[in-house]
């Protein structure tokens, strides 16, 4: 059999179903031109054919795994072949190989897992392999003359034909055209994941029915490598679910599966494959289509051989590949599930203009307080004991003259301890005019990781005249006056908006939500001048170390720049960085600013340095290229106007106008200007925009309150409106003003997606006050 041979476009155009053409672009791009995903998503759409964002990274992130698959092929081959065990059919089964579990699954008959030597091993060092492939063949075979007389050695003929019936199992379970045809059996035999309470010894009340041994066909899967046993509080009310429980391997949901694994792993459950006794069958039948001799001349054997195969070779190896299949697409899912919550909660709107009180609430160290003006900086702080009862009538006068004094207009309350008796507080305040005459309104903030974050190095760089404890209080009011600024500064996997990702391989979370940081924040754009080096390395083509760079070259120029030509100037910034970053930084100078300023450019030495004049361009405020900054001012010249005037109403009132004249020819209008329809297209978009445009005002504004709801008063049939804190696959929960979220399961959603800060409105279908459970049914998106 010739190999298989695939190459990484084809693979990847059949994966992701894009034109083969367009993946070979999108190759070319991402290795050999190195270009990021918010580069080629704005920039280079005219060679991706205007892909999604979700399809881009898709390709991003398929390419990574065929190019890892490559790597894994060739591995296995260099492995076996030094075993001696590579033949022309297993090294063509694994060069045709798609996916990391199809090369796992060829190469792991030839992994070593039960100690040094094998059973097969230990009897082919006796000479039994020779006999071994005989009777395979169907020829006859005097088995006494196996027989050795040294100590240890083959004793009897039921040794000898023991040791054989090991050789002739092991070619069974590793037969490439066999295997091939189990894997695609073993997807649709049937095949159950099957769990069970998992009662330690000491425990009296363990059953019969726990402790019986799986039945043939069956196979108890081992706890997850790195088990450190139960954790020392009983959670086993968390797995109660999985006590007794069955699911279809094809049916079992993302969830299901990493709920399982961890209950396994805290040695709360038992978990097995079971398999039905039909496939035992197929595979005794396909072994006895694929060696017809050793099945007519050897039949009990055959019988023997096939059973202890199936039993001890076959089936532990499918349960781990199945096991790990499941695993891989959970993870998936799940990675999925937190990169999209991360960005609806990284592109909330921000709250401009206001002054926030941002409470980080307490019971005995008191509610940390922290208040700050519509640009971000302290104005006021303080810890105030509002749970204390002697002292909160004092407390609360307190509170009053904090808000008062600074104007606060709105409360940012963190969601975590003591948040809801603190909200009836600020609501009974609000309630009762406390605080008047300012109206004043109060929204609850996520506050994962705002613990991590004051205790950082970054918190004290950025607040070192305040206490650890008033930090967390800044970052709960910042992280409503503007979320994407404020959440880049902490690890994605503390902000709390995923499923089981601590169960997650931590490399592939990573890569995912970085990959997201960086695209929110490129998107958004950042505006040089006053963007923080922690902002400016989330950037597209910058990392730390040039964002360093930048802001050492801002304070050469006087803590300014002008334009974004200047950062050709940055020490250790090349023209590839550059080009992939130039787009998505904006240059605002500041209003005492010169129109031009003379610099010197890096690298210039000795008496005669060169000097570089560089002037403020008003493109550079816009997400323009300035590649692309000669063919907008062409463009713009088509239509009478000039680059002085982008930004005002005017110039964007007969951009729109033009845009909007009929049905207009891009297509020829581009060809008219030497370039493709899709960077023309971006260019007129953004002349359409003001200077101060931001995307994030489109998208839904967080959810303010003045009142709250008791637990104790809510009712079946209550139709109430909340916003979204959590989405994950089976289903939502959504903030309605009470203790705890509420559930809508995704059967309940009649349809709809609901994505992360949606508003909505809900029908409640059951309470469960002491169990703090509320189960929601979507009545509409608002």
């Amino acid at each position: 059999m010739s190999p298989t041979l695939w190459t990484v476009e084809q693979a990847l155009s059949d994966q992701v179903n894009l034109d083969r053409n367009v993946c070979e672009n999108l190759v070319n791009l991402i290795e050999k031109e190195q270009c990021t995903l918010p580069f080629i998503a704005r920039y280079r759409k005219n060679e991706t054919k205007n892909i999604a964002l979700d399809k881009l990274r898709q390709v991003f992130e398929s390419l990574a795994q065929l190019r890892d698959i490559q790597k894994k092929i060739d591995s296995s081959i260099n492995k076996i072949e030094k075993t001696g065990n590579l033949t022309g059919d297993i090294k063509s089964a694994l060069r045709g190989a798609q996916t990391l579990e199809e090369v796992e699954f060829i190469s792991a008959p030839f992994k070593n897992t039960g100690g040094k030597r094998t059973l097969a091993g230990k009897a082919c060092e006796l000479g039994l392999d020779k006999s071994a492939e005989q009777i395979l063949n169907g020829e006859r075979v005097n088995l006494n003359i196996q027989i050795k007389d040294e100590k240890g050695k083959l004793l009897s003929v039921k040794e000898v034909e023991q040791g054989i019936k090991y050789v002739i199992a092991d070619v069974l379970s590793k037969d490439t055209e066999i295997l091939a045809a189990i894997r695609t059996q073993f997807k649709k035999c049937g095949a159950r994941i099957v769990t069970s309470r998992k009662v330690s010894k000491g425990d009296s009340t363990t059953s019969k029915k726990e402790t019986k041994t799986s039945k043939a066909g069956s196979a108890t899967s081992k706890s997850v490598k790195g088990d450190k046993g139960r954790p020392k509080k009983d959670e086993s009310h968390k797995y109660e679910q999985y006590f007794d429980f069955s699911v279809g391997v094809s049916s079992v949901r993302p969830h299901q599966t990493l709920a399982i694994n961890r209950g396994e792993s805290h040695k709360y459950l038992s978990v097995k494959l079971d398999v039905p006794d039909s496939f035992q069958k197929f595979y005794c039948n396909a072994c006895a289509r694929h060696w017809p001799a050793f099945y007519k001349s050897y039949r009990r054997l055959f019988d023997d051989v096939t059973e202890d195969s199936y039993k001890r070779l076959l089936i532990p190896m499918l349960t781990r590949q199945c096991r790990s299949e499941l695993k891989q697409v959970a993870e998936w899912s799940s990675i999925d599930t937190f990169g999209s919550n991360l960005k609806g909660l990284l592109l909330q709107p921000p709250c401009r203009g206001e002054t926030i009180l941002g409470v980080d609430p307490g019971y005995t160290n008191g509610c940390k307080m922290a208040v700050i003006s519509p640009s971000g900086s302290i104005l006021d702080s303080a810890t105030l004991y509002l749970h204390n009862h002697v002292k909160k009538a004092k407390e609360i006068v307190k509170l009053a003259d904090l808000v008062q004094r600074n104007k606060c207009g709105v409360i940012a309350l963190g969601n975590q301890t003591a948040c809801r008796d603190t909200e009836a507080i600020i609501s009974d305040c609000i309630g009762k005019g406390v605080f008047a005459p300012l109206p004043v309104k109060y929204c609850i903030v996520n506050e994962d990781g705002s613990s991590v974050y004051s205790v950082s190095k970054l918190a004290e760089e950025e607040l070192p005249q305040l206490d650890q404890n008033l930090r967390s209080a800044v970052s709960i009011a910042r992280r409503l006056q503007n979320p994407l600024m404020e959440l880049v500064k902490i690890e994605p996997q503390h902000i709390g908006v995923g499923m089981y990702q601590h169960d997650i391989a931590e490399a592939k979370l990573s890569t995912r939500l970085d990959s997201v940081l960086s695209e929110c924040v490129s998107f958004v754009g950042v505006e040089i001048n006053s963007a923080s080096e922690h902002i400016l390395s989330r950037v597209s083509g910058l990392n730390k170390t040039k964002a360093k760079a930048i802001l050492s070259e801002r304070e050469r120029v006087g803590g300014q720049f002008i334009c974004r030509e200047q950062l050709l100037n940055v020490k250790g910034l090349g023209t590839k960085s550059y080009e992939q970053c130039a787009g998505f930084i904006t240059v605002k100078p500041l209003p005492d600013s010169k129109g031009s300023v003379l610099t010197t450019p890096k690298g210039a030495t000795g008496k005669k340095k060169a000097k570089l004049l560089y002037s403020a361009n008003p493109l550079d405020q816009t997400m323009i290229h300035p590649s692309s900054y000669e063919l907008a001012e062409r463009f713009l010249k088509k239509l009478n106007l000039v680059v002085d005037d982008v930004g005002t109403i005017d110039l964007i009132n007969k951009v729109k106008k033009w845009a909007q004249d009929g049905q207009r020819d891009l297509s020829a209008v581009a060809q008219d200007l030497n370039t493709d329809p899709a960077t023309l297209t971006q260019i007129v978009e953004a002349l359409q925009q003001t200077l101060d445009y931001d995307m994030r005002d489109h998208m839904t504004k967080p959810l303010f309150k003045s009142s709250k709801t008791s637990i104790d008063s809510l009712k079946s049939g209550d139709i109430m409106t909340g916003v979204v804190r959590n989405v994950l696959d089976f289903g939502a929960f959504v903030d309605i003003g009470v203790q705890n979220d509420g559930l809508v399961h995704i059967s309940a959603m009649g349809g709809k997606k609901l994505a992360l800060g949606n508003h909505v409105q809900v029908r409640i279908t059951s309470v469960d006050a002491v169990k703090k459970r509320i189960s929601l049914q979507l009545v509409k998106l608002l």
